[in-house]
């Protein structure tokens, strides 16, 4: 069928943007939907790490131009214990901080300033979106405007759902929400001008009330609070009951509230994540709560993973059935994310005294232990972002370099001084990456132009002492790099598709290219 519109999005939250964003970069015909006029102006997600960061640049976004606060640690409190836990944040992890919070509605304005410079986009607020006819071809979508009533139907390639954890594109398609609903609410508090400050996130593991703490961007901190069953919401929305709840932090009579709600947190995941020619993403696909910072980071994995194959079918780079890898490959880590955030969960919200005493006290002592502390205190308890199963080749190198994990990045320089981030040398395309060598010189030319025919591009990273002489050479830090001649071919979100000797790459090109066709 023809199209209106290469790919109609649902939603222009965070995700919903994000998507927008990169799509555009890529130059495909987007029209983004949403009921809303403007931009919520309240903040709700707080919580960034790097690989989020790392996604965001993706999309367009300059880092150093948002305004986000490096939270150089995560505590967690225990009334009887004292601190029984804390992660060390304040390393880099590719070149970027592991864990910063940020205000939504300027990440928001800035996903959708970014959107609409691609020239690619279009936004159209106050209407709501159905699909109403979806097949393998394609998918009909019927718009409501919201002010005058009017409709029209658009035919649209593909549809992406960003349309939150209540989303009516799911429901109409029959997509099991599988998982369970907390029983409690809780209330959130965001203030300005708090005469204290406060640089770290602490976890108040108190069963009498739980409550994390946390600063945020100009000048804000977010204080959460659990309600227990029979406690009213309306009378925690009021300020006296904010003020008692404050006390122990702060004066109440010199803050400005910015912004008080009563929230129930989720922990679900969609049993598929597509269904004919619509997918979803973002809350629409799973909800996180928010105990491990990872509910947006999890909806931008899946823009990173999902974006670029749109693209790359849109433009008959490869071929449809690539598309099945989104649900393969992102539904079993944001499972991962989930069960992570209910176990820390469990640490922050004991049931009971009993259970605290116990839960608290036994992470104090096997935190004790070297193994375990050096695993908890640099967040090795994350679940990498690696797949098992998806759109690699499995076999070749092991370890960091594996096909289907995500390769690290890194400060390059060339040997004129000229210094950049990996990510932007590569770019958002596949690449073949030569480890100390020209990789070219592995294949034949009808390889390297079937390569050059997907939009793939070359490039040599060598360790100090080792160049490899073609076009602009970079040279990186060589302590995880390996010694020997090697070559990796990344898919444009950076994960590894093969990796193998560079004496190999001609046949693991050639298999490469096979998967994708």
């Amino acid at each position: 069928m023809d199209h209106d519109y290469e790919v109609v999005i649902i939603g222009a939250g965070p995700v919903g943007m994000a998507m927008a964003a990169l799509l555009g970069r890529f130059g495909v015909h987007t029209l983004v939907v949403d009921r809303l006029n403007a931009i919520q102006t309240d903040p709700r997600a707080i919580a960034l790490d790097n690989e989020a960061l790392r996604i965001l640049a993706m999309c367009g976004l300059v880092l150093e131009d948002l305004d986000l606060v490096t939270i150089p640690a995560v505590n967690y409190r225990s009334p009887f214990f004292g601190r029984f836990g804390r992660m060390n944040t304040s390393d880099s992890v590719d070149t970027l901080p592991p864990l910063v919070t940020f205000f939504q509605p300027a990440l928001e304005a800035s996903l959708a300033a970014q959107a609409q410079v691609t020239g690619s986009v279009q936004v159209l607020r106050g209407a709501r979106a159905q699909v109403i006819e979806n097949s393998e071809a394609g998918a009909l979508v019927r718009v409501h405007d919201l002010e005058d009533g009017t409709e029209r139907d658009l035919k649209a390639r593909f549809v992406v759902a960003c349309d939150g954890a209540g989303s009516a594109t799911r429901q109409s398609l029959g997509v099991d929400f599988l998982g369970v609903s907390y029983s409690q609410d809780w209330l959130i508090v965001d203030a300005l001008n708090v005469p204290e400050s406060v640089e770290e996130i602490t976890f108040y593991c108190d069963p009498a009330r739980p409550a994390p703490h946390m600063p945020a961007p100009g000048g804000r901190q977010r204080w959460e609070f659990m309600l227990h069953p029979g406690e009213s919401q309306d009378e925690f929305m009021e300020d006296a009951k904010i003020k008692d709840l404050l006390r122990p932090w702060t004066t109440f009579e010199h803050i400005t509230l910015e912004r008080k709600a009563v929230y129930r947190f989720h922990a679900r995941l969609a049993d598929r994540f597509q269904v004919g020619s619509v997918f979803l993403a973002g809350d629409a696909a799973h909800v996180t709560p928010p105990f491990a910072g990872q509910g947006l980071v999890s909806g931008l994995r899946d823009v990173a993973n999902l974006g670029w194959k749109l693209k790359a079918v849109l433009r008959r780079e490869v071929s449809v059935g690539v598309l099945a890898s989104y649900t393969q490959e992102r539904k079993p880590h944001a499972g991962k994310m989930i069960r992570l955030a209910q176990f820390l969960g469990e640490l922050i919200m004991p049931s009971s005294r009993v259970k605290a005493i116990f839960v608290h006290g036994l992470a104090k002592f096997i935190g004790l232990l070297p193994v375990v502390h050096t695993v908890f205190t640099d967040m090795k308890v994350k679940p990498q972002n690696t797949f098992d199963d998806g759109l690699f080749l499995k076999g070749g190198l092991r370890g960091a370099f594996a096909a289907g994990a995500h390769l690290p990045q890194w400060w390059l320089q060339t040997a004129a001084g000229d210094r950049k981030r990996s990510d932007e040398v590569f770019g958002i395309r596949f690449v073949c990456v030569g480890i100390n060598c020209d990789p070219r010189r592995y294949i034949s030319e009808e390889l390297r132009q079937q390569w050059q025919g997907l939009g793939g591009e070359f490039v040599c990273l060598s360790t100090p002492g080792r160049a490899c002489k073609f076009g602009s050479d970079w040279l990186v830090d060589g302590k995880d790099l390996p010694k020997s001649e090697v070559a990796l071919i990344l898919r444009p979100d950076r994960l590894i598709l093969a990796a193998s000797k560079a004496t190999r790459l001609e046949v693991v090109m050639q298999k490469a290219i096979g998967l994708l066709s």
